[in-house]
């Protein structure tokens, strides 16, 4: 009889994390980048290339996103909180709440600086 219960290789399933947020985020640019994105727990470093807008909000937090990349605006709100975000990219527009408390640009900027980078419709969180 064969052990059903035998575990997989936990480098697999980060590995296959990977792949399935990626073609998560890849079907969202495909669908027209409308709506909401939620990336929480992501385990990728840096958004792809071409996701240059987000119809709605995005949700990041808790990933491991160090770089906005090339991403120009989110429509709705974008939560980066407990992150390791280090660069904000091509961010030009928040249309709604951004959310940074405990990440690593929170303690390299404060509010002011960074509302001369970002247009945030609404308020910027920076603590926790």
């Amino acid at each position: 009889m064969k052990n059903i219960l035998i575990p997989r290789r936990l480098e697999d399933r980060a590995e296959r994390h990977k792949i399935i947020t990626q073609r998560k985020i890849q079907e969202y640019i495909k669908k027209g980048s409308t709506g909401d994105l939620n990336l929480r727990n992501a385990p990728i470093e840096k958004l792809p290339d071409n996701l240059i807008s987000i119809g709605g909000g995005l949700d990041m937090q808790d990933s491991k996103i160090k770089d906005l990349n090339n991403l120009e605006s989110v429509g709705g709100s974008l939560d980066l909180e407990n992150s390791l975000i280090e660069s904000m990219g091509h961010l030009k527009t928040v249309g709604g709440y951004l959310f940074l408390g405990k990440t690593p640009i929170s303690e390299k900027y404060s509010e002011v600086q960074i509302r001369k980078m970002i247009k945030v419709k609404r308020s910027i969180y920076m603590t926790d």
